[in-house]
């Protein structure tokens, strides 16, 4: 049997503050209580639902690994704050901490093979976030997207989010505002800023970066054909970022791309708010 998950929250509030007297790179965070976000693991026709752990309270964007043995997680259990990865197998038991690192670490992958695991980090760049890889067996991580020819020095938005693995590994997809410009309201700063998001692929080690998708829109949570052949992704205006994040109705649709040619198809139309999708070919 096929199983799915959910994380369920209750009552979150984040508010990350500037404070001149705190060290670079420090966030001060505050949550009005309760405050959980809890992993649950159900069957594909939503039958079986169970809660993965009992004892903690703030688990979130979870994943299964590709042979279904493994689902990947990032987790504050050490601490509020302290992300980092773990993974556990389907039935709880098997639990282990992947990364451990004062960074943030989230949005974790496991790669086809299950040797590797690509996530994002602000390890190095405390106001940014990059793509690594961490070799299971080593423990050794490296930056995919920290060469010269990727990195931005210009002051302009430079994150890197989303991994997503090709089918046969060769592959990491991800989005990135890299490069685009501060637009929106109050002057693009803060809240009022229209986040610009392209996907591009690059190689693991770092190799073959280039952009696939079209400018000036946001597009993200890539994720790959069976067949490696095409990318599919939300695409949405890219002003409509700034609607949703001011509890607007925007519209989004889910698009794929091929990645060798860029020809485009829209599965989707219509008002509404289109998120993440896969594509699953027999």
């Amino acid at each position: 049997m096929k199983h799915v998950f959910t994380a369920v929250t209750a009552s979150v509030l984040l508010l990350t503050l500037g404070v001149t007297s705190a060290p670079r790179g420090v966030m001060l965070m505050n949550r009005i209580a309760p405050s959980t976000i809890e992993l649950f693991v159900a069957n594909a026709d939503g039958s079986g639902e169970r809660q993965l752990f009992t004892n903690s309270d703030f688990d979130y964007n979870a994943s299964f690994s590709p042979d279904g043995q493994w689902i990947v997680f990032t987790s504050e259990r050490t601490g509020y704050g302290q992300a980092d990865i773990f993974r556990v197998h389907p039935d709880g038991s098997g639990l282990e901490r992947l990364t451990d690192d004062p960074a943030v670490d989230d949005q974790a992958a496991l790669s086809p093979d299950g040797r590797q695991l690509a996530f994002v980090s602000t390890r190095g760049e405390p106001h940014t976030t990059n793509v690594w890889v961490l070799d299971l067996a080593t423990k050794r991580a490296h930056s995919v997207t920290g060469g010269a020819d990727v990195q931005v020095t210009t002051g302009k938005p430079d994150g890197f989010f989303r991994p997503s693995w090709s089918p046969d590994g060769q592959w990491i997809a991800f989005s990135s505002d890299r490069l685009t410009d501060w637009v929106g309201h109050e002057e693009g700063a803060g809240a009022g800023h229209w986040q610009t998001l392209s996907v591009y692929i690059i190689h693991p080690d770092g190799t073959g970066f280039r952009r696939v998708t079209q400018a000036n829109m946001s597009t993200g949570s890539p994720r790959w054909s069976r067949d490696g052949r095409r990318l599919l992704f939300y695409e949405l205006p890219r002003q409509d970022s700034w609607t949703s994040r001011m509890g607007g109705q925007p519209t989004s649709q889910i698009v794929s791309v091929d990645v060798t040619t860029g020809a485009r198809i829209e599965h989707t139309s219509g008002p509404g708010l289109e998120a993440a999708a896969s594509i699953h070919r027999r």
